[in-house]
């Protein structure tokens, strides 16, 4: 009989979500073939099986989240290809991960103050879930005032992604001293290159060009002039990144929200990044970009105005220390060398940790990007 465990998908991922099972007990199954479908914060993705045989039990419902290296199912059958070392560590089958804890373990207890030395855990070999703290923290906070019953109204659990984006934004309000600035770029200049480029650059890359890959390249240039906003926060420590990995948010159709990481966007012109961009959010809408792929970003821009807003306060992409939103392009009544005159404007909007930089760094490094759009030969970019 051989264990199937929850595979760790991706470095700093330590639990994960089985959200369907692909087969049931009695189903036989081929090496390579889907067996269940799992939801981690990082990405989704189906698991195939690394043995061939016949599914003896199943031992984790649809819907339950459990730590890396939780025996799920067992097989009964003999492997047709031999699992390396390396792939075995990656599914949980040390058994000294059992006596470890995950980073959202330790996090949750720094927040609230509690001896994991005391707490006695409820997962393989006596492992501290997350559950167990949540559970924890519950019975020992102040029972809160009833609330009034509301009439109506159809209840939808969350799904897996969603409670993983939830999670997340709320553990980045929570860490961060977050500030918000802003400020306002007169987009003419982009607008008259894209214009005039726009029907023969759709021809030649088979994307359309969007105004999105001009103002990343005019971040990347802004984040080598001010490489605090390009750092991480470790510790008490400030952790210069060398090179710059742009994250891109991408809306799954209103189901979640995911950040597909381009990776040396400092190497990229608006060429090379309207391409990295347009495939990004091509594969992470298909569902077929890896845990690592959404890793290792070191600054994060969403695009919100593709929507229409106006301005956008946006929850820092953590450990990244800043995130920028880029709104809506809109024909407005300006000033310009004391005449009345109609220019396309937007407002590039930073959420900012506090802890990094101060607020003239913030104020400096949107005033470089707003230079960028307005004074860069962007011509020579395409």
């Amino acid at each position: 009989m051989t264990s199937v465990a929850m595979p760790q998908l991706g470095e700093s991922v330590s639990e994960g979500t089985v959200v369907r099972w692909l087969k049931a007990v009695g189903d036989s199954i081929a090496v390579d073939e889907p067996l269940f479908e799992v939801a981690t914060d990082k990405v989704n993705t189906e698991i195939p099986s690394l043995y061939a045989g016949v599914i003896r039990e199943i031992l984790v419902p649809d819907g339950t989240t459990v730590p890396v290296g939780t025996e799920l199912a067992r097989i009964d059958g003999v492997a047709d290809a031999r699992v390396p070392v390396a792939t075995a560590a990656r599914n949980g089958s040390s058994t000294s991960r059992a006596h470890l804890h995950s980073p959202v373990v330790r996090r949750l207890a720094r927040e609230h103050r509690i001896d994991l030395a005391g707490v006695h855990g409820s997962g393989p070999g006596g492992r501290i879930t997350r559950a167990d703290l949540l559970a924890l923290v519950e019975t020992s906070a102040p029972a809160a005032a009833p609330a009034a019953p509301l009439p109506g109204g159809r209840r939808v659990p969350f799904s897996p992604m969603r409670a993983r984006v939830a999670e997340n934004v709320f553990a980045s309000k929570r860490m961060v001293a977050d500030v918000f600035s802003v400020i306002e770029a007169d987009m003419e200049n982009v607008h008259a290159v894209r214009a005039a480029e726009r029907e023969k650059f759709a021809a030649r890359e088979g994307t359309s060009l969007t105004y999105l890959p001009f103002i990343a390249r005019a971040a990347v240039e802004a984040l080598r002039a001010f490489p605090a906003v390009n750092a991480r926060i470790d510790g008490t420590s400030l952790v210069y990144n060398e090179a710059v990995h742009l994250g891109i948010a991408v809306d799954l159709d209103e189901e979640g929200l995911v950040v597909p990481v381009i990776r040396n966007a400092d190497g990229l012109t608006v060429t090379g990044l309207a391409r990295a961009i347009a495939s990004a959010g091509t594969a992470a809408r298909a569902s077929k970009l890896a845990a690592s792929d959404y890793s290792g970003s070191t600054f994060t821009i969403t695009n919100n105005g593709s929507y229409g807003t106006l301005m956008t306060a946006p929850i820092i992409n953590t450990p990244n220390v800043a995130t920028l939103s880029t709104d809506a392009i809109e024909e407005r009544v300006v000033p310009v060398n004391g005449m009345i005159a109609i220019r396309r404007r937007m407002y590039l909007c930073m959420s900012w940790d506090h802890r990094a930089f101060d607020g003239s760094t913030a104020a400096k490094f949107i005033a470089r990007i707003k230079r960028e759009l307005e004074e860069r030969d962007w011509a020579t970019q395409l």
